[in-house]
């Protein structure tokens, strides 16, 4: 007699073998796919990325300061997109700096410039 629940299950296991690489996301691979959206809808924005292994943190300066802290759109969607990260890459967390702020990256993992000023 043919074992219906075994063939099931074994088809299941296999599509989701399958799947995994297109389920699981890296976190840096998220940040620049996220930063680059970001750079599209925020055209005057620079951001600068490095990530701490000692602390399991994505750090993202923000540049200039004054769309930093005043646009209300782009503060949306960093509260959108730093809610989304630590949902999805928890432990690891992302932290938003400018100018102004007592981190600062030194070395850049990777830069993404203005497209307009």
């Amino acid at each position: 007699m043919f074992n219906y629940i075994g063939f099931f299950y074994y088809i299941c296991v296999v599509i989701l073998v399958k799947s995994i690489p297109t389920l699981i996301m890296k976190s840096k691979d998220f940040i620049i796919k996220r930063l680059n959206e970001l750079r599209n809808i925020f055209p005057e924005l620079s951001f600068k990325y490095k990530f701490n292994p000692n602390t399991s943190t994505h750090v993202i300066d923000v540049q200039p300061l004054d769309c930093y802290k005043e646009n209300a759109d782009y503060i949306k969607y960093e509260a959108d997109f730093g809610f989304e990260f630590d949902n999805i890459f928890y432990p690891e967390t992302v932290l938003f700096v400018s100018e102004d702020s007592l981190t600062q990256i030194n070395n850049p993992e990777f830069v993404f410039n203005a497209i307009h000023y």
